[in-house]
């Protein structure tokens, strides 16, 4: 499938969402893959550009991928999402426990939320500095959660080769979403809004994690895997081919 019809098909998935006061200047590329980016392109917000070295790697890297294996069966259903350099987890909404469920509630008719973790300088920025921002990402900073709500489940919105289902039991279940609302601040209550996510459907929040070199968006990812009971590797999981790759290897063995 062509990039331009993929962008299309999550577009039409996404859920509309309350606006809230909208600064686009603090738009980054820790965010956004390649669809994305192009897409807030043309919504007028301010990109900037990823490295052509980094753009090779990941470019290798999907190619290299193997064709998916069939989506198990099981009695809860989590995915994973690769998004460019970002991997995001899946929750279908209809099973999310009431500390998430609040959560559900800021993406009206979603059925299912995409949640991510990153740093929150490039959320909070107001200009961007080439240098500046490679060497704020190697320095320990505060994290941001980002939410994306779809009308379908992950498999419907996203090309085959960027997503992987997972089933789980009730335990391992109960132990991902423990896992990825204590990853949300304030601790209890609900998560406090930053601003509005980098596309359509999404939403920035503020995390209680710590975001540095070891601690990123993929490594969070595959955490959360661990925390849901999957036996995957987390420590150097910092490119999102390595975390799809560990969650195919799980897939198969389910």
């Amino acid at each position: 499938m062509q990039q331009g019809a993929l962008q299309t098909l999550f577009l039409n998935c996404v859920v509309p969402i309350p606006a809230m006061h909208r600064d686009e200047s603090w738009l980054s590329r820790r965010w956004c893959s390649n669809a994305d980016t192009q897409h807030a392109a043309n919504s007028g917000y301010k990109l900037t550009h990823y490295r052509p070295s980094l753009l090779l790697l990941a470019t290798l890297t999907a190619c290299a991928q193997a064709p998916p294996a069939p989506p198990p069966t099981g009695p809860r259903v989590a995915y994973v999402v690769r998004r460019g350099f970002h991997t995001d987890i899946g929750l279908p909404t209809a099973d999310l426990a009431p500390p998430l469920r609040s959560l559900a509630a800021e993406f009206p008719g979603a059925q299912t939320l995409l949640v991510g973790f990153g740093d929150r300088t490039f959320v909070q920025s107001r200009g961007h500095r080439w240098l500046g921002d490679w060497l704020l990402a190697l320095l320990p900073g505060q994290g941001a959660m980002l939410v994306t709500g779809l009308s379908v489940p992950p498999d419907q919105a996203f090309a085959a080769r960027d997503v992987v289902t997972l089933a789980l039991t009730d335990p391992q279940w109960q132990g991902l979403q423990h896992f990825v609302r204590a990853s949300f601040a304030p601790p209890e209550g609900a998560p406090a809004r930053l601003a509005e996510g980098p596309y359509t459907g999404s939403r920035f929040f503020a995390s209680a994690l710590t975001y540095d070199l070891l601690d990123t968006c993929n490594s969070w990812t595959a955490e959360a895997l661990r925390a849901g009971g999957q036996n995957v590797p987390v420590d150097f999981s910092l490119f999102s081919g390595q975390v799809i790759r560990a969650a195919r290897a799980v897939q198969a063995r389910q």
